[in-house]
């Protein structure tokens, strides 16, 4: 039976298909407490170097957790089942986004301002691609294999990958800032900012680590679409930053 409805309704499993690829393509400093002026040369401890650097991880962390979220875990099967391999797919994927939220709302207040802004924007972001899925999911319960309603699909389908499009968008332009957290601004009018190498060079260690794979498998899926994956976007503008900063900016 649905089957036969496949075969009456072709244009659906192109859209089916188109969805899968649709989903996957896109597109301060810590402020230091006053103290007394023989205090304030200690303000920048190890222990904060480290936390930041451990901020930094988290976030990329978080970044590369979304990227897979909008990838697909694995391929549709047959017709016979296309609702229900939809309907899992976006349910664990729903269900990583709310792991997500935890971390995100730490690293949105943070007392660093650039970690801080980074973090409320793939905390909203989070919440909003938690919200999109959840009306998809909805919908997908609903749907009656046996008798699917196209143009609702097809409404549904768009709503969805519109939502989502726009929050991807929305997260690469609104976390560009990253990197500017390696950079060390004069204190005085006139003077020469300066890049904190040793974070620096954390930061695209830790981009090697996570993303390599991810930038590769990008490049592919560039030779074969025209289109790159959203967050990989994201972090080769970190890594062009990154590796263009000069000690002297």
């Amino acid at each position: 039976m649905i089957m036969n409805w496949f075969q009456k309704h072709k244009g659906i499993s192109v859209i089916v298909l188109v969805f899968f690829i649709g989903l996957m393509v896109f597109f301060f400093d810590k402020k230091p407490a006053i103290q007394p002026s023989g205090q304030q040369d200690n303000v920048l401890s190890v222990p904060q170097v480290e936390n930041i650097e451990t901020q930094v991880d988290d976030t990329l962390d978080v970044l590369m957790r979304i990227h897979y979220v909008s990838t697909t875990d694995k391929p549709l099967s047959g017709p016979d089942s296309v609702i229900l391999d939809m309907l899992q797919e976006s349910m664990n994927d729903l269900n990583k986004l709310k792991g997500l939220v935890y971390k995100t709302e730490i690293l949105s207040k943070s007392q660093n301002e650039i970690i801080a802004t980074t973090g409320l924007v793939l905390n909203v972001s989070v919440l909003e691609l938690i919200n999109a899925y959840s009306g998809w999911i909805e919908y997908l319960r609903k749907v009656d294999i046996n008798n699917v309603g196209v143009s609702e699909f097809q409404y549904q389908l768009a709503l969805f990958q519109t939502s989502t499009h726009d929050t991807y968008l929305k997260l690469v332009e609104g976390a560009s800032l990253l990197p500017m957290i390696t950079v060390q601004f004069a204190k005085e009018d006139g003077g020469k900012n300066s890049i904190d190498e040793d974070l620096k060079n954390h930061f695209v260690s830790k981009i090697d680590d996570l993303f390599g794979d991810i930038l590769i498998a990008d490049d592919l899926f560039h030779k074969e679409t025209n289109s790159r994956y959203a967050i990989a976007v994201l972090i080769r503008n970190y890594n062009n930053f990154l590796i263009s900063a000069d000690k002297t900016p």
